[in-house]
């Protein structure tokens, strides 16, 4: 009976062990335009402001953090600014509608649409966000603001989109390589499946006229790894201990780089 029981729990182990999906993880690499290289960061810098970006999310984060050099307030024009994929432009300037009571923080996300682009399914995400702050009032309402203000010296994040939710397929790549099989397509401008990018616009203390700047990115190329190969382990040190235990990183991260991770069924027997 005993013998019966540890044969049924092995094969109860391997059962799950092979339902198990298995993540996958296609990374694309982007060429900046007008952006310089500074650590974890590609960065846009003037005399009265600098931009940074750092793409390296699940599904691509094109947003960016605004940093004031002078000493006035800037007003960023979310009504004037835009980010811009494939030719089609959505406004940062969402319209929403932020509620305040006792009640409960929630915040959703929706995918708001779907674009192909010869052979590729370009979704993206526009975050629709509605907060209920913690408020001694209840039913207070407050309509989104047109501008965003950044005081002298500090800097704002400004995030609203994703570039890419569904899996570019192609008969060069494997959709589910072993580190042997790991190949890139690559792309120069001309022949890239995806260019996108943000449009900002801003004004100087009580300037009358705006400033706008734009910065470019284009996909050049996509790779496909398995999880194994995404991530690497390494022992951490502090003050010159190092840890018991291994911690997870990135293989692949880069500024201007993203990602997007998927999965392997069970029985999924596709290669490419």
């Amino acid at each position: 009976m005993k013998n019966q029981t540890i044969f049924l729990l092995l094969t109860l182990a391997v059962f799950l062990t092979s339902c198990k999906p298995t993540l996958f993880y296609q990374v694309y690499e982007t060429v900046p335009k007008n952006l310089k290289s500074e650590s974890k960061t590609l960065v846009f810098e003037n005399e009265q402001c600098s931009i940074s970006y750092n793409l390296w999310s699940n599904e691509g984060d094109p947003g960016f953090v605004f940093f004031n050099k002078t000493n006035e307030l800037i007003h960023v024009h979310l009504d004037e600014s835009f980010f811009v994929i494939n030719g089609t432009a959505y406004d940062y300037f969402q319209n929403r509608i932020f509620s305040s009571s006792s009640a409960t923080s929630t915040q959703s996300t929706k995918t708001n649409s779907v674009t192909q682009w010869g052979g590729w399914l370009t979704a993206l995400n526009v975050q629709q966000q509605s907060y209920v702050a913690i408020n001694n009032q209840s039913g207070i309402t407050e309509v989104e603001s047109r501008t965003i203000t950044i005081p002298p010296k500090t800097s704002k994040s400004i995030s609203e989109f994703k570039v890419n939710n569904v899996v570019f397929r192609s008969c060069d790549l494997f959709l589910f390589p072993t580190t042997k099989q790991i190949k890139s397509i690559t792309y120069n401008e001309g022949t890239t499946p995806i260019q996108f990018y943000n449009l900002i616009s801003y004004k100087v203390g009580q300037a009358t006229a705006p400033q706008i700047v734009r910065h470019d990115f284009y996909v050049s190329s996509v790779t496909n790894y398995s999880e194994n190969d995404f991530y690497r382990y390494e022992v951490d040190e502090f003050c010159g201990k190092k840890s018991q235990n291994k911690k997870r990183y990135f293989s692949h991260n880069a500024p201007d780089k993203f990602y997007l991770e998927y999965i392997r069924n069970s029985g999924d027997s596709r290669k490419n």
